[in-house]
């Protein structure tokens, strides 16, 4: 299964499709979670590119960073947790007995997130996902990346 979240758009949408579409992510990212069907909810969503130039009447796409965390995941160790591991397990065996494939043992163990990415995108043509992993803040800077939605929850626990 090739899965591509991001990439070249030539489409263009008008600005309040394109934040009609935001909306709906964010609500999405509360519904993730929110529910135990997803073994990683969303920390944060950020956004960069052409949105972010609001004197731009029509955009190609969207771009959104997405922060992703193991819901089962001890903070206090560097390693994946156990109880994330078995987790993880128990949603990749869910999708293959529901007769979803994998082509390799790579977007097999990726699953988890990939579920969580594609209930995000919800197929979108205007969204492109980009992982928040390769997003440090000196590439954050660089590309004017801004926070547009924080996981409250998250936000509560770490103050």
């Amino acid at each position: 299964m090739a899965l591509v979240i991001g990439g070249m758009n030539e489409e263009k949408y008008k600005r309040d499709v394109a934040t009609q579409r935001i909306e709906d992510i964010k609500n999405r990212a509360v519904t993730i979670n929110n529910s135990n069907e997803y073994t990683y909810g969303i920390q944060k969503i950020s956004i960069f590119g052409s949105y972010n130039n609001t004197d731009r009447i029509k955009i190609g796409d969207v771009d959104l960073v997405i922060d992703i965390y193991g819901k089962y995941q001890d903070n206090s160790i560097k390693h994946m947790s156990e109880l994330q591991m078995d987790k993880d397990r128990e949603c990749i065996s869910k999708a293959m007995s529901g007769g979803r494939m994998f082509s390799n043992c790579v977007y097999q163990l990726e699953w988890p997130k990939t579920k969580v990415k594609l209930f995000l995108k919800n197929h979108s043509k205007i969204i492109s996902l980009h992982d928040g992993c390769y997003y440090d803040e000196e590439r954050r800077n660089k590309f004017q990346v801004k926070e547009i939605w924080m996981n409250e929850k998250i936000n509560r626990e770490a103050k």
